[in-house]
């Protein structure tokens, strides 16, 4: 998923998995349940890489789990809760 964006309305209801690097942006979209922004395969421990990104104009019921993500940016976003992160 290098250099990849996903925009425009549009709804996850189990859950959604955006493991990108280099700033790749994740626009307007409701996601019902836990937003993971790494890679995670169970039930292996160690996450997989991902290097920044961007969450705008979106809703995330449920936890955005940073796991190995190193930075990331939200903006005009609405989130139950933050968990994670390497720095």
């Amino acid at each position: 998923n290098f250099h990849t964006t996903s925009a425009n309305n549009w709804q996850v209801g189990t859950g959604m998995m955006w493991a990108v690097s280099q700033a790749a942006p994740l626009r307007r979209v409701h996601v019902d349940n836990d937003l993971l922004l790494f890679e995670y395969v169970p039930p292996y421990g160690a996450a997989g890489y991902a290097s920044g990104g961007y969450i705008g104009n979106s809703q995330v019921d449920g936890t955005v789990v940073a796991g190995s993500q190193q930075q990331f940016m939200a903006r005009n976003t609405k989130m139950s809760t933050w968990s994670g992160g390497v720095w």
